[in-house]
């Protein structure tokens, strides 16, 4: 079920893409963005929901690995040139969909897991139930990036690239963005906690309602 409704979720956000390039300034680096949309396929495929429920945050841990040890391979191996940025987003999808797939493969062969289609009354019931943290998760990232976006609009792309910059100079200062560590832990623990007869007995074992 979880895939069903990330997969619906990535539709709108590939349409949303496609409105976006009516502007300008974005119709300039429509490739950029069409390639940087390898991110939002690995979010959809992804099973990170499912590691964090079931508190195996190792696996997290290694797929993230090998997903940068391929990316900073193929870096090394094809970009040689300031012209070769397209790349970039390529190779990070590259690297994203394999961990993606080794993750899907450990979900069918070592967990079990199978996969079935489940009924819109089903699907509409947990997205629903969902509703809440999903617009908490969206208020987050649009107060992380207006200001991003304003000055693209306003004053240019070199601006945003130099306001990215001291952004990330900033973010190096604290050698731990704790922000990000406190949100995944509690999502890990209210997932196992609160859903975990759900988990225990219909996921683990059934596996009907969520797959």
């Amino acid at each position: 079920m979880v895939y069903i409704v990330k997969t619906l979720l990535l539709i709108i956000v590939f349409g949303f893409l496609f409105l976006i390039f009516l502007f300008p300034e974005i119709r300039e680096y429509k490739l950029l963005y069409i390639f940087s949309m390898w991110q939002c396929i690995y979010e959809c495929l992804f099973p990170i929901w499912f590691f964090q429920g079931i508190e195996k945050m190792k696996y997290i841990a290694i797929f993230s690995f090998i997903g940068r040890v391929v990316f900073i391979l193929l870096i090394f191996i094809w970009v040689t040139t300031p012209q070769d940025y397209l790349l970039v987003p390529l190779i990070n999808g590259i690297g994203a969909i394999i961990t993606s797939l080794i993750a899907i493969y450990i979900l069918i062969y070592k967990f079990k897991i199978k996969f079935r289609w489940q009924s819109l009354a089903t699907i509409f019931y947990h997205t629903k139930d969902s509703t809440k943290l999903l617009l908490t998760s969206i208020t987050g990232i649009v107060k992380d990036r207006t200001n991003t976006i304003v000055i693209g609009s306003v004053l240019g792309m070199g601006e945003v690239a130099y306001y990215d910059f001291e952004k990330n100079e900033t973010l190096k200062e604290n050698s731990i963005n704790s922000n990000q560590l406190i949100e995944d832990y509690l999502v890990g623990r209210v997932t196992f906690y609160v859903s975990g007869p759900l988990w225990r007995k219909r996921f683990l074992n059934n596996r009907k309602e969520l797959f």
